[in-house]
């Protein structure tokens, strides 16, 4: 496949960028069409803040980590120490990924 990308900012109150990535099989060239491109990024952007509201991803804090093998870069992990929390962590992002696959 073939793949354009685009920079969005996610909403609100998150610390992190979207990187859409738009792919088609069947075309060497991006959409032609900007509003089209714009139009289906918006639809990404929102389909992921509704995902997002009811879905968290759980970091340790820095008092959590002291003894974990990876110290302080354990704070940063999405592998929580926790495993219900690691769990979690893991769904939202396979559900974040399963939006954007549909772009």
């Amino acid at each position: 496949p073939h793949h354009w990308t685009a920079r969005l900012p996610l909403p609100s109150g998150l610390k992190f960028t979207l990187h859409l990535v738009l792919a088609s099989a069947t075309s060497s060239s991006p959409p032609s069409d900007a509003a089209t491109l714009q139009r289906r990024a918006a639809e990404a952007r929102e389909r992921v803040k509704r995902f997002l509201e009811d879905n968290d991803v759980f970091f340790n804090g820095a008092a959590e980590v002291g003894g974990a093998p990876l110290g302080i870069p354990q704070a940063w992990s999405v592998d929580n120490l926790d495993a219900a929390k690691r769990a979690q962590n893991q769904r939202t992002l396979s559900g974040v990924a399963h939006i954007m696959k549909e772009y």
